[in-house]
């Protein structure tokens, strides 16, 4: 006021007014105006708070000059007349929370008469509901808005609900979460019960977990990523975890709680190789790795290493399969309901094969070419599988070929093959035909090879243990009727009303049968115009039809007159029965010749000494035949032993090479053991194994004696050398 003045100016009769406005009481309506000569309520402040000034301020002021702990320096207060509770039920004060007048307001509620505080805002800006001492920690009950950390708060409930946000009337994000003044992500609810997490703007949902625990996980196939990632921040990591997920049960049962199975990503080096292991736990035992894809792709089963021993099994990223199991299969393969494939094999995408089952039983087929394989009947038959002809396939698959055979066949029963074939093939000309059938025949094995024929079979040929081979009876013997050959060697043949063996050469005359002393020709049966003749070399006998006559022959039946002798004179026929005559013709006329003794007789001779007689002056015996003897003693020469005849041969006509070998010593002849030459005048002879004089020949060997037989030229033409 600037003046005084009188109080009917200031006291009205509708109340006190100073100063018009500065203070005005309605004592009408009970109100009270600061700045204002017309409050609408019980009590206004009004002011111009232009250019920053604050005009409109109510002031508490304290007093005291030594302020302490939770001193109330101003303070409103609500208050209840209700005649139940009456009193405060509320206020808001103004305190010091210390001795350095650290200001804080403080929020009271609760009945009339016993309101306590319920909210803070302390000197620091933080905003505390329900807990005047809750600090910045997760452990104070209460909630705290930070004001020295703008933004964190902090909401903390002993064994109950610290929060909740509701969004009414529809589903989608209630919390947006801003990071640097980029939006986030929100998290809400895009279903009953369900709790979602949502990209930046809230359009598209990125996760749910619904009532039920389930989590899923979205995001669009272009986003280039993996929708989980678990990573480990060590920055050396081997031998560890890169990230692992546990699957675990709370089963009250014996050793069944905790974790029961669990997926980790692990490194077994510092080169950063990933290796993801799935483990599991059986029951009553404890999580045990089952399975691992290592760093290379190889995909292991009951097994850590690659080895093809180790027990598991092993899928290699090249297509390989390995199955390891011992004692037992290391694969099972099972097609349920229907008969057909099991397994198929392909070849650069092309079928080439399978196995599969009809009826219960397997068969391995290539399209049109495979094997069934028959356990209700105990066969295996040639089968088929390609498209509208499955089933056994007769008569079209082939086992081997030409060029392809297969090496021995052991059966315990028969080989079967039907009429209409040619049965077994052994060559192009050469078959075992079908059992039972007229021009077939069955085999069987029971310790020997039996072969049949017949419409009605009867024995055709046996290979017995030994084997013998025989046509015609069961056992070895010459009693019985049949052909043998024997394994030794032997051929033995028997017939009872028929001739035993046949042999027909076609074509020209000749040999029927060689005989053979290891390895060398040592006779001959033969056939020369229509004749029989048989013999060694050129010293054989024909028997000819024609003349009725045992005749002299050479090699292959050719006339021979005149060479060969029956019989010698140190081996002899005995009686010779003639119902006719002797015949005896000469070229010329001949008679015993005289026996001429060479003198002298030979040196000493040793059992593996050679010697060589020399005879001069045989042109004048052509046609003759001469022998060459020699009469030796025993040892020391004592006794005079019987002579023996080395040598005898025929002299044609006095020519070199000309004579005629017709015996030697009558013993079986060794290739060079006596060699006889012939010269125009003469012929020598050389004795290489004196065995031909005969056993343990030493000493005085005696002389050489010359017979001159069929001539009677004087012998004193003939001399030795």
């Amino acid at each position: 006021m600037t003046r005084a003045r009188d109080l009917s100016e200031i006291v009205t009769s509708t109340g006190l007014v100073i100063d018009t406005d500065t203070l005005y009481v309605d004592s009408v309506n009970n109100r009270v105006g600061i700045g204002t000569s017309s409050p609408n309520t019980k009590l206004v402040l009004s002011a111009n708070n232009g250019g920053g000034a604050e005009n409109n301020t109510l002031r508490f002021e304290d007093t005291d000059t030594g302020t302490g702990t939770n001193q109330v320096t101003g303070k409103i207060v609500f208050y209840s007349s209700d005649t139940t509770n009456t009193g405060v039920h509320s206020f808001i004060s103004g305190v010091t929370e210390n001795t350095n007048a650290a200001g804080a307001l403080v929020f009271a509620t609760g009945i009339a008469g016993s309101a306590s505080e319920a909210m803070r805002i302390d000197n620091s800006g933080n905003v505390i509901i329900a807990n005047p001492t809750k600090g910045l920690n997760d452990t104070d009950e209460g909630i705290l808005f930070s004001g020295a950390l703008p933004g964190l708060s902090y909401f903390t409930r002993d064994g109950d609900l610290a929060g909740s946000f509701s969004r009414l009337n529809s589903y989608g994000d209630v919390i947006r979460i801003v990071a640097n003044g980029n939006a986030a992500g929100r998290i809400g609810s895009g279903g009953a019960g369900a709790l979602s997490f949502y990209n930046a703007d809230g359009s598209s949902e990125r996760m749910r977990i619904d009532s039920s625990g389930n989590v899923t996980i979205k995001a669009p196939t272009a986003s280039g990523g993996g929708v989980l990632n678990l990573e480990n921040t060590t920055t050396a990591v081997n031998g560890t975890d890169w990230g692992l997920i546990n699957f675990v049960s709370n089963d009250s049962s014996t050793n069944a709680s905790g974790t029961r199975a669990s997926i980790a990503g692990t490194s077994t080096s510092f080169n950063g190789d990933g290796n993801l292991t799935f483990s599991t736990a059986p029951a009553n035992g404890s999580n045990t790795e089952r399975m691992r894809i290592d760093s290379s792709g190889n995909l292991l089963v009951g097994k850590t290493s690659l080895y093809s021993t180790d027990q598991g099994i092993h899928l290699d990223p090249d297509g390989t399969v390995y199955g390891t199991r011992p004692n037992n299969a290391s694969g099972v393969f099972n097609r349920k309901t229907s008969d057909g494939n099991i397994v198929i094999f392909e070849k650069d995408g092309t079928t080439v094969g399978s196995i599969g089952s009809n009826s219960s039983s397997l068969f391995i087929v290539d399209d049109d070419t495979g094997l069934f394989f028959n356990r209700a009947s105990n066969n295996i038959l040639p089968y088929r599988n390609d498209s509208g002809n499955e089933g056994v396939s007769d008569d079209a698959i082939d086992l081997g070929r030409g060029t392809g055979r297969f090496k021995d066949l052991y059966l315990s029963g028969s080989v079967k093959v039907p009429a209409a074939s040619k049965g077994i093939e052994y060559s192009a000309t050469s078959f075992i035909t079908p059992e039972n059938n007229t021009s077939g025949a069955e085999i069987s094995t029971a310790g020997t090879l039996t072969v049949k024929t017949g419409s009605t079979p009867s024995l055709a040929m046996t290979v017995d243990g030994s084997g013998n081979l025989l046509v015609g009876k069961l056992t070895s013997s010459y009693t019985t009727d049949g052909f043998e050959a024997l394994a030794a060697g032997a051929i033995q043949v028997s017939d009872t009303s028929t001739n035993p063996v046949g042999v027909n050469r076609n074509g020209t005359d000749g040999s029927l049968i060689n005989f053979f002393k290891s390895g060398a020709t040592v006779g001959i049966i033969g056939a020369a115009n229509g004749n029989l003749y048989l013999g060694q070399g050129d010293t054989t006998i024909m028997f000819s039809a024609s003349s009725d006559a045992v005749l002299p022959k050479g090699t292959d039946g050719a006339d021979r007159d005149g060479f060969i002798n029956l019989g010698q004179d140190i081996n002899r026929f005995k009686d010779l029965y003639l119902s006719g005559s002797i015949n005896q013709e000469f070229d010329a006329p001949r008679v015993l010749g005289p026996t001429v003794e060479f003198s002298g007789g030979l040196a000493d001779i040793a059992d593996t000494a050679s010697r060589t007689l020399t005879l001069n002056g045989l042109n004048n015996f052509a046609g003759a035949i001469l022998e060459v003897w020699v009469n030796y003693r025993a040892t020391g020469g004592a006794t005079a032993a019987s002579a023996r005849k080395v040598v005898q041969f025929f002299e044609q006509n006095n020519s070199a090479g000309d004579i005629v070998e017709m015996e030697f010593s009558g013993r079986s002849i060794v290739t060079g053991d006596i060699v006889v030459t012939d010269a125009t005048d003469g012929v020598t002879i050389t004795i290489t194994n004196t065995d031909w004089f005969g056993s343990s020949l030493t000493g005085t060997a005696g002389n050489y004696y010359l017979k001159i037989l069929g001539c009677a030229t004087a012998n004193s033409t003939i001399s030795k050398t």
